[in-house]
């Protein structure tokens, strides 16, 4: 909570931050709906997550709806990948 409050005072973040607050989410929504997925986050060589910035937050709003609109009503054990290129 404290590292999604840090983030959105800002206007960008560096990538490695966004991704670590992203993770987290994933780690609490994963507990919260009792293991009803796995996820993956990969990140192009290219790109260095400690010297790119983003805006705050950038990626969350796209998971949060993967796991509420396309997993929470999938029978099963679903898959969130997150590629960054």
């Amino acid at each position: 909570m404290r590292l999604v409050l840090e983030n959105s005072e800002e206007k960008d973040v560096l990538l490695g931050k966004d991704i670590e607050a992203l993770q987290l989410y994933m780690e609490l929504e994963s507990l919260r709906f009792k293991n009803q997925f796995d996820y993956e986050i990969n990140i192009d060589g290219n790109i260095i997550p400690d010297e790119t910035l983003i805006p705050p937050l950038l990626l969350q709003p796209f998971v949060e709806n993967s796991i509420l609109h396309g997993l929470h009503s999938k029978q099963g054990k679903g898959m969130i990948k997150v590629e960054i290129k």
